[in-house]
């Protein structure tokens, strides 16, 4: 048990450097914002028992952790179903390692299953590979990265948006020579990673997002008179999304 008033690391994260927050919303879906703060009390209720000596709490929370490694895939896709690639990653990964912490096979699963998943994202890569070349004056931008890294720059009159994902890397996309389309929005994704977005100043932001333990930050300051508008949304899983100017 742990002594009262020890954090496990999940909480000692949220302790120093703060519960997520949204900033700009636009349109939130408000069961993300439910389902986070579920999580939150559950686990505060349950340590609460376990320092209470009513419940055995963190030996259950040794065996079950990896369905909250799942949920947070799945509020992903509920909260943008148009870019389910790294969200089914994560949720394949934490499908892994629950098998292996509760004994539901015989076998240690990661003897095929890290093999497997490198393999898919491989197969991802190719299929899905970056289709917007650096300089270029395509209206959308797609980046996949995996344990790498990539760097856009967009130039176009009529930006409309794309999807981001990086897992366990990062992405720039540079964004200053775009003037933005009509309801244009960039779906992100990153776990263990990080993206950043720069805008120019007549472009103001509104974001959509869902960070767990992670977080969406904007940096920008708009002209006065700024009357395009970018939409970010996804879902920040221990990593971060900056927009800046």
């Amino acid at each position: 048990m742990h002594a009262g008033g020890t954090l496990p690391p999940a909480f000692f994260f949220l302790y120093t450097k703060g519960i997520p927050t949204y900033q700009h919303p636009m349109k939130q879906r408000p069961y993300t914002h439910y389902l986070f703060s579920i999580i939150l009390i559950v686990l505060g209720i349950g340590w609460l028992l376990d320092n209470l000596d009513i419940w055995n709490f963190w030996p259950i929370l040794g065996d079950w952790w990896p369905v909250f490694i799942i949920l947070a895939g799945a509020l992903s896709v509920a909260n943008n179903p148009k870019n389910p690639t790294g969200p089914a990653i994560v949720m394949l990964i934490g499908l892994g390692l629950l098998l292996q912490t509760v004994d539901a096979i015989s076998f240690n699963v990661f003897t095929v299953f890290w093999p497997m998943l490198i393999i898919v994202i491989g197969l991802l890569i190719l299929v899905r590979r970056n289709k917007t070349i650096e300089g270029t004056d395509s209206d959308m931008v797609r980046s996949f990265v995996v344990f790498s890294g990539t760097e856009k720059r967009i130039i176009s009159k009529q930006f409309k948006g794309g999807e981001v994902t990086a897992i366990f890397g990062g992405a720039k996309i540079d964004l200053r020579e775009c003037r933005m389309a009509q309801n244009a929005t960039i779906s992100v994704f990153t776990a263990f990673g990080g993206v950043d977005i720069i805008v120019p100043k007549t472009c103001k932001i509104a974001t959509q997002g869902t960070p767990l333990f992670g977080g969406f930050e904007d940096k920008t300051s708009p002209d006065e008179g700024a009357t395009e508008t970018l939409l970010l949304k996804g879902t920040a899983l221990f990593g971060g999304v900056e927009i800046k100017n």
